[in-house]
C-alpha cells in the first residue's frame, strides 16, 4: 500500500509547502493556508478505521482560515467568500462519498487480484511527449464462457480506473436475467430461498464487514493540547478542563486564537489585536482590551468578559453565550448570525464594580416589504 501512496504523499507535501509562500504574498496568506490544510483530505485512504472523522477534523482546520478570509473580504470582494464556500463543498462532497462507500476504511475487491509488485512491473512506462493512451476497448459480448487461459482481471485501484475508462461500454457486459432465476416468477426458488448459481459466473466470496471501533479506541485519537506563540498569534488548541490558562505580556500586534477548547478558562492580560474562538465548548475568556474585534464561531456555551475596551464582537453559528462588558466597552458593536440564547450583562450606573444588568440579544425578527425592498425590525413582546 505504501508504494502506491508515494505519489499522493509527495503531492500533498508540495501543496502543504505553499503555506510558506504566505509570508511573501500577505494578501493570499490565508488562502494558501486554507489550501495547504485541505490537501491532506486525500489521505483518507490510509486513515482506517476512522475515515470520516479524519476528513471532519481537517475541515475544522480549514474553517479557521476560511472564516478569516470571509471576514477580511466581507466588504471588499464577495468572490473570496464564494471561493471559501466552494472549498468547503469539495471537502463536504468527499466526506459524503467516503461515508457511503468507505465508512471504516478503503474497501478492496474481494476477488483474487494482482500483487503490488506484479502490478507495478506490468504497468507500461509513460511515453514522453506523446498523447495519452486511448481507453481500453469494450468487453466482449456476454453469454459465452471465458476461455480457460483467460487471465484474472486486476483488482484494487487498477480495476476501478479501468471500469471508469470504459464509459457507456461498461453496460455491454450485463446480461438479461432469465425467468427461471427470478424468485417472483419461480415458486420453487421462493420455497428454497436459494438461487442456483451459473456455472460460468461464480459469485465472489462475501467479505466480513469491518467491526465498528469501540469507544476507547475512538477516544485514543484525541489531539494533544497546544499553547504556543506562533509568529504573532497565540495558538491555544484542544485545551480541556483547564481551570486557568494565562496569556501574559501580550503585545499590540499579537492575536489570540482558541480552537477546540472545552470546559476551560483563558485569561488574556494586556492589549491584543484580536481574539477568536472556533469550535470551542463551555469556554470562558477574560479579556483586558482588544484593538479590532472578538470573534466567536461555532462555540456553544461560551462566556466572554471584557474589563477594558473592545470595538466589536462578532458571533456566528453559536448557541448559548454570555457577554460581560465594562464601562469602557459600552460602545461595543455586537453582530450575530445564526445565534440563539445570547445574553449581554451591562454594568449598572451608580453601582460598584461587579454589579450587572442582564439583557437578551433579540432573536425574533419581522420583515416587511416596502416600496419593493425588505425592511426588517425586531419583534418586541409587551405585557
Amino acid at each position: 500500500m505504501a508504494p502506491l501512496l508515494d505519489p499522493l504523499v509527495k503531492n500533498i507535501k508540495a501543496i502543504a509547502d505553499m503555506k510558506q509562500l504566505g509570508h511573501k504574498e500577505r494578501v493570499w496568506a490565508n488562502h494558501l493556508a486554507a489550501i495547504a490544510d485541505a490537501a491532506p483530505c486525500a489521505g483518507w485512504v490510509a486513515a482506517e478505521p476512522k475515515t470520516v472523522p479524519f476528513i471532519e477534523d481537517i475541515k475544522q482546520s480549514v474553517e479557521y482560515y476560511g472564516n478569516r478570509i470571509i471576514k477580511e473580504f466581507k466588504d471588499k470582494d464577495p468572490k473570496h467568500a464564494q471561493w471559501v464556500r466552494g472549498l468547503y463543498s469539495v471537502i463536504d462532497g468527499m466526506r459524503v462519498y467516503v461515508k457511503e462507500y468507505h465508512m471504516t476504511g478503503l474497501i478492496w475487491n474481494p476477488k483474487k487480484g494482482v500483487a503490488t509488485g506484479e502490478y507495478k512491473a506490468s504497468a507500461p512506462a509513460p511515453a514522453s511527449g506523446g498523447p495519452p493512451p486511448p481507453p481500453p476497448p469494450p468487453p466482449p459480448p456476454a453469454g459465452g464462457p471465458p476461455s480457460s487461459g483467460a487471465k484474472a482481471p486486476a483488482d484494487g485501484a487498477a480495476a476501478v480506473f479501468a471500469q471508469l475508462n470504459k464509459g457507456e461500454a461498461v453496460t455491454q457486459g450485463l446480461r438479461k436475467v432469465d425467468k427461471s432465476e427470478m424468485t417472483h416468477k419461480n415458486p420453487s426458488l421462493r420455497a428454497s430461498s436459494v438461487v442456483p448459481e451459473r456455472a460460468i459466473s461464480p459469485s465472489p466470496p462475501t467479505g466480513k464487514k469491518p467491526l465498528r471501533p469501540s469507544k476507547p479506541q475512538a477516544l485514543a485519537g484525541k489531539k494533544p493540547p497546544k499553547f504556543a506563540l506562533e509568529g504573532t498569534v497565540w495558538a491555544i488548541d484542544n485545551q480541556e478542563d483547564v481551570a486557568s490558562l494565562v496569556v501574559d505580556q501580550a503585545q499590540l500586534n499579537q492575536s489570540v486564537s482558541l480552537f477546540g477548547c472545552k470546559n476551560s478558562t483563558i485569561i488574556i492580560k494586556g492589549k491584543v489585536n484580536a481574539v477568536t474562538l472556533v469550535n470551542c465548548k463551555k469556554t470562558s475568556v477574560l479579556i483586558e482590551s482588544v484593538i479590532s474585534q472578538v470573534s466567536v464561531t461555532n462555540s456553544p456555551s461560551f462566556t466572554i468578559q471584557i474589563t477594558g475596551s473592545a470595538p466589536m464582537i462578532q458571533l456566528d453559528s453559536t448557541d448559548s453565550g454570555q457577554i460581560y462588558l465594562s464601562k469602557e466597552s459600552l460602545h461595543t458593536e455586537i453582530t450575530t448570525a445564526k445565534c440563539s440564547s445570547i445574553n449581554v450583562s451591562l454594568p449598572v450606573a451608580g453601582e460598584e464594580d461587579g454589579v450587572f444588568e442582564e439583557q437578551a440579544v433579540p432573536e425574533m425578527l419581522k420583515t416587511l416589504i416596502k416600496d419593493g425592498k425588505l425592511v426588517t425590525s425586531v419583534v418586541e413582546h409587551i405585557g
